[in-house]
């Protein structure tokens, strides 16, 4: 009788042999889409901005954007991994404005031209690129 008394309780020790539960799966980044948004730039790396100089980026499908550079139209790629950013063959029209307008148009240029990363903090888009201590501050524009 003894003897059975231990091996049900063995039987009931071995039975619940516990395993550790595999934590849940970590839930999948999805990746971030700007096609269709526009947004007005605030703050050029910390250096603020010109009144009443528009200087907007617009993602397009295709990896396309466009917009205004402040005095002229601009247009180019885009390309995005994750939160990295990259955006090649910037161009535009070639206008002429007063010297300020002009100077903070090549400075917006030359840093999408050298953007890394970009991130979305509430109602602002964030473009980090070399060479400034601050990112690029972008507001949405309503569609």
């Amino acid at each position: 009788m003894q003897t059975r008394v231990l091996l049900a309780v063995a039987a009931l020790v071995g039975c619940n042999t516990s395993r550790p539960v595999p934590p849940p799966p970590a839930p999948a980044v999805q990746p971030v889409s700007l096609a269709g948004t526009e947004w007005l730039l605030e703050d050029l790396g910390g250096a603020g901005v010109l009144d009443r100089v528009q200087s907007t980026l617009v993602f397009l499908p295709e990896g396309r954007v466009g917009g205004s550079s402040g005095c002229n139209r601009m247009m180019g790629g885009v390309k995005m991994d994750g939160s990295s950013i990259t955006f090649s063959k910037l161009g535009g029209t070639l206008m002429a404005c007063p010297a300020a307008v002009m100077d903070q148009e090549r400075k917006y240029l030359g840093a999408l031209g050298k953007a890394k990363t970009f991130r979305i903090d509430g109602p602002y888009l964030l473009i980090e690129s070399e060479g400034l201590a601050e990112p690029l501050k972008f507001s949405r524009k309503a569609p």
